[in-house]
């Protein structure tokens, strides 16, 4: 399954956890600046969308990357 971003695109394979993957791939785009500070983010539904997730997948991992002070 290939889930794409505007940001990113990750494969993900049949043992991975599609939150995590996510996570780390958003994480990755953050820190290197990819996602600037300051920026908008889509909605967590279009941004589900993008990722070809469910909004409940999406949530964890957007509750992640604020738990990690990544995002507000």
């Amino acid at each position: 399954l290939l889930m794409a971003t505007p940001f990113t695109a990750v494969k993900i394979g049949t043992r991975e956890i599609a939150h995590r993957v996510i996570t780390d791939r958003m994480r990755q785009d953050i820190l290197s600046d990819r996602i600037k500070p300051g920026t908008e983010l889509p909605s967590t539904a279009k941004l589900a969308e993008s990722w070809k997730t469910s909004m409940s997948t999406m949530h964890i991992a957007l509750r992640n990357l604020v738990k990690e002070g990544l995002l507000e």
